[in-house]
């Protein structure tokens, strides 16, 4: 039987020195297989403990047929299959919220547009001097007491 074999069988009972060793010894190189897929060294180191976590949490049922260091790599490698995968779909629904917003804005501009457009036509069919005091009064801001004193 394999070392890895009887150290899995030790974990198997909850010996955490196993567990410790088994951790010391694949850790550092399944961070390395990890970042080959991620380029992200943090990212790496969490899904690498993320799968001895499982590891640990599932190892009295755990059934390995092929050796502990393939299961390890495996493991880790579609971790990242699987990160890079909700990664993708992040940034789709996230390029997809800045798409309805950009088309919110234009739509909200086209009606701003337009009824900026509805409000000019009615101006231009007030009488003169009540146009004069509507474009004093909303385009240059000015007060009515402001109005009366410069007509």
């Amino acid at each position: 039987m394999h070392p890895d074999h009887l150290l899995f069988e030790r974990i198997k009972n909850s010996n955490k020195k196993a567990f410790e060793q088994l951790f010391n010894l694949y850790y550092r190189m399944l961070c390395v297989h990890a970042y080959t897929f991620v380029k992200d060294m943090d990212v790496s180191r969490d899904l690498v403990q993320n799968v001895f976590v499982k590891l640990y949490d599932s190892r009295a049922t755990l059934d390995i047929k092929s050796s502990i260091k393939s299961y390890l790599y495996r493991s880790v490698r579609n971790a990242c299959i699987n990160y890079l995968r909700s990664k993708q779909v992040h940034a789709l629904h996230h390029d997809h919220l800045l798409y309805q917003a950009d088309t919110i804005y234009y739509e909200d501009s086209l009606e701003l547009l337009e009824l900026q457009e509805q409000i000019m036509v009615e101006v231009n069919q007030l009488p003169g001097q009540c146009q004069k005091i509507f474009m004093m009064n909303r385009f240059d801001g000015m007060k009515t007491v402001e109005i009366a004193l410069e007509l």
